[in-house]
């Protein structure tokens, strides 16, 4: 099974292609030794960016499927469920980093709802 397969170069080496694989060499050590560039954080911040809210949403917006679901929250579209479901299924996200997200969007539901039932109790 290869290294990191995200990464590596569909073609075969060959002199036109011997710097897809040196990238894929030196990405891999990257990775390995947990260091990464600057243009692979910044897409996973974007990444992240969109999928904290997405999830929410989809998790605790008022639907036919989910009753306990609150008013505030706008159900995903069918567009925003594909991109969800595409950053899921990204390879270079890990598992553990969207299991992350999840657990950052549910506390960030919980500090709203929190909020908003203080807001009402003042009121």
């Amino acid at each position: 099974r290869p290294l990191f397969p995200e990464y590596r170069p569909s073609e075969r080496v060959t002199s036109t292609s011997a710097h897809l694989w040196w990238k894929y060499a030196y990405r891999c050590v990257g990775r390995l030794s947990r260091r990464r560039s600057w243009p692979e954080y910044f897409i996973a911040f974007k990444k992240r960016k969109t999928y904290i809210p997405l999830y929410k949403r989809s998790r605790h917006a008022f639907t036919a499927t989910n009753a306990e679901g609150v008013d505030w929250l706008k159900p995903l579209s069918d567009e925003e469920m594909k991109i969800m479901k595409n950053i899921e299924n990204d390879k270079t996200i890990s598992i553990v980093g969207v299991m992350i997200w999840r657990d950052l969007a549910d506390a960030q539901f919980e500090r709203e709802k929190q909020g908003r039932e203080e807001k009402v109790k003042n009121e």
